[in-house]
């Protein structure tokens, strides 16, 4: 083919069918030196965006990079044993931040609270 393929129907698809079972079978899309748009959504190499910011998430074996920021309105949930805070500026908690295990501080505790208070209990 060596034009645009353009497909006029209300609900068009490109199907691909195997029978099943087979274990090497599969659909790919290639551009050859560039990128693949669908939509909004740029796909180059192992790389994921928008048109205009072509490299927003980057794929790898076992591991995925984000550039930019990550908003949520749920939850993240990170391995039990996985997580780590890695930032060079102030980093806020909006809420009692609860700690298992021994806490280490390398700087100073700064209590701004009126009344401070640092209480021991044991259950």
């Amino acid at each position: 083919m060596q034009d645009d393929l353009l497909l006029s129907e209300d609900a068009a698809v490109i199907k691909h069918s195997v029978a099943a079972g087979s274990t090497t079978a599969g659909l790919s899309i290639l551009s050859e030196n560039y990128h693949v748009d669908v939509e909004s959504v740029r796909f180059t190499d192992a790389k994921i965006g928008t048109t205009t910011d072509a490299d927003l998430i980057t794929l790898a074996d076992d591991s995925l990079s984000i550039k930019g920021t990550l908003d949520t309105t749920g939850y993240i949930k990170v391995a039990s044993t996985k997580f780590t805070v890695d930032a060079t500026g102030n980093t806020y908690a909006d809420g009692t931040l609860g700690v298992k295990g021994v806490s280490t501080l390398q700087d100073d505790l700064l209590l701004s609270e009126d009344a401070a208070v640092i209480k021991h209990s044991v259950a």
